[in-house]
């Protein structure tokens, strides 16, 4: 019994590991020669059973020590065909902070997080002794056939006296903003 279990549990490892390594080959088709991968997350963004991803990409320049807030980061909104075959179905190049928009604490992006109700969250935290967060979060549109800008969340604190400094805002659009559109003013 215990050896059928351990049996059962290392095959299912196993094609998750498989899965996993199918999707990161998958995933290279979409990054351009002169891009890395930024952040690549799985998930299911629409209404179908199919596994999707967002994947973040920037430029390989980079990784130079040279701050420049010019090179623009792309994130792909990438929804499995019906033969659960990734392909873009949106894009954004002006949603993800730059790597030196962080102020001292360098990058902001903290990360993306695809929730249970097909939306997703972009995050981005820096600053210095003033410190502040940026999330971004859209919803899968059934109607729309597309994401739209669910809400706008921002705070900032000093952080050497957060209690009496912290400022939160919370920003519900009016109207309907696609992905696609949506352009960061932060």
């Amino acid at each position: 019994m215990k050896i059928r279990s351990l049996l059962i549990v290392f095959t299912v490892l196993s094609c998750l590991k498989i899965t996993a390594q199918t999707k990161l080959l998958e995933i290279k088709k979409f990054v351009p020669e002169n891009s890395k991968v930024l952040s690549l997350t799985l998930g299911h963004l629409n209404e179908d059973n199919f596994e999707d991803a967002l994947l973040i990409l920037g430029s390989k320049e980079e990784d130079s020590t040279s701050f420049n807030d010019e090179l623009k980061r792309t994130i792909l909104i990438l929804i499995s065909d019906s033969s659960g075959n990734l392909v873009v179905k949106e894009s954004n190049n002006s949603l993800v902070y730059c790597k030196a928009c962080g102020g001292i604490f360098g990058d902001p992006l903290e990360g993306v997080d695809i929730l249970k109700d097909k939306s997703f969250v972009v995050r981005h935290y820096g600053g210095s002794s003033w410190r502040w967060t940026f999330n971004i979060t859209f919803q899968f549109s059934k109607a729309e056939n597309t994401w739209i800008l669910e809400k706008e969340e921002s705070s900032s604190y000093f952080n050497m006296n957060i209690d009496s400094t912290m400022k939160e805002k919370l920003v519900i659009p009016k109207g309907v903003m696609l992905f696609r559109n949506y352009k960061n003013e932060n």
